[in-house]
């Protein structure tokens, strides 16, 4: 009963996470392809009519640089890369990527070797943007929705098991499936209030405060329940 309340919950506030996802989506992935240079693979090399060295800068510290002509042709020679945290590099035969996180450096570089003939113009990208964002709600509903129940269905036994000991403690008569079930209800709350909260441009609640509003619930719910009865 506890998890199949769980599933129905999920699957009812997995919809509106989804549907936000959907109009970010619908937003960005047009924009995004909107950067994207017409281009062209021919026997395992890249060619573009774009001006280049041509460069785009996708957020802090992000950069993604094109230049099938040979100006640029190592991540070394991309000017500021030192400052840099993720570096995309393009070029006529392959690309070359590098992330720096906490010090630490680390390159990949792939060439076009095997890459089939084909190409690309901005009105085929925009197409297949608009598709992406149109189908990215319902992607989203299910990878959310089965990601959100596999992370509650390991966590709400921990949540059963401290209901327990409160009961205990409160000299309660509850036994493991009744505190599941105590767990489950009283998460909702932190729940809708995930699901719920980006809608008002607000931001997921912290982890701290859903802890507390858990347990708190979970503290009233097993205060609710009757008395241990006497030895």
């Amino acid at each position: 009963m506890a998890y199949g309340y769980l599933l129905l919950l999920v699957a009812l506030l997995a919809a509106p996470r989804a549907l936000l996802f959907q109009r970010w989506a619908s937003v960005f992935l047009p924009q995004a392809a909107s950067k994207i240079p017409d281009f062209e693979f021919k026997k395992g090399e890249l060619s573009s009519p774009q001006a280049q060295p041509y460069r785009v800068d996708w957020g802090p510290g992000s950069v993604f640089l094109l230049d099938t002509t040979g100006k640029i042709q190592h991540l070394n020679q991309v000017p500021g890369v030192a400052d840099l945290q993720t570096v995309v590099l393009v070029t006529k035969r392959g690309f070359e990527e590098r992330r720096t996180s906490l010090g630490l450096v680390r390159d990949q570089a792939r060439d076009f070797t095997f890459m089939p003939d084909f190409q690309m113009t901005q009105a085929h990208l925009q197409r297949i943007a608009e598709a992406a964002a149109r189908w990215s709600g319902v992607a989203a509903y299910f990878v959310l929705g089965l990601g959100w129940f596999c992370f509650e269905a390991v966590f709400l036994p921990a949540y059963a098991v401290l209901g327990l000991g409160a009961a205990r403690w409160l000299k309660k008569s509850l036994d493991f499936d009744g505190a599941l079930r105590l767990a489950v209800f009283s998460h909702t709350p932190a729940m809708v209030l995930a699901a719920l909260l980006p809608w008002w441009g607000g931001r997921e609640e912290p982890l701290s405060l859903c802890i507390f509003l858990s347990l708190g619930f979970l503290l009233f719910a097993v205060t609710c329940q009757a008395a241990a009865p006497r030895k």
